[in-house]
């Protein structure tokens, strides 16, 4: 292997490390719920389900065992923060923090910038095929 294979080695594993490249995948369910908490202030978990099933036309289905991990994830980072609904069922109220707005801006910035680069220009060559 010459010097400049190692080089080009290199640069292509360091674009597959770093996590700003697009080609490291988004994480779209991340995305989804910081979404819907912004546009749907004190929701609740089930909230965040129905609604996300809604907003894909009920193409996917939200388990609750997939939704509370991310949500505890969410506080543990800060994006949000959640608070214990009173009386009757236990439900915890879910609110968007100024962490949790900054971070889906950069989400989004990240996906309009790959969507741009790579997906729209691969869809348009796959769909000519």
């Amino acid at each position: 292997m010459t010097k400049q294979d190692k080089s080009e080695n290199t640069n292509i594993s360091s674009v597959l490390v770093d996590s700003q490249s697009p080609l490291v995948p988004l994480p779209v369910a991340k995305i989804l719920f910081l979404t819907l908490l912004k546009h749907f202030p004190n929701s609740t978990g089930y909230d965040l389900i129905s609604k996300g099933a809604k907003f894909a036309k009920g193409e996917i289905e939200i388990k609750s065992g997939s939704i509370y991990p991310i949500l505890h994830e969410f506080e543990e980072l800060k994006l949000v923060t959640s608070t214990q609904q009173e009386g009757g069922r236990k439900r915890r109220i879910y609110v968007l923090t100024n962490e949790g707005e900054k971070e889906l801006v950069t989400l989004g910035k990240m996906l309009r910038f790959r969507m741009n680069l790579l997906i729209n220009p691969l869809l348009e060559i796959i769909e000519k095929v």
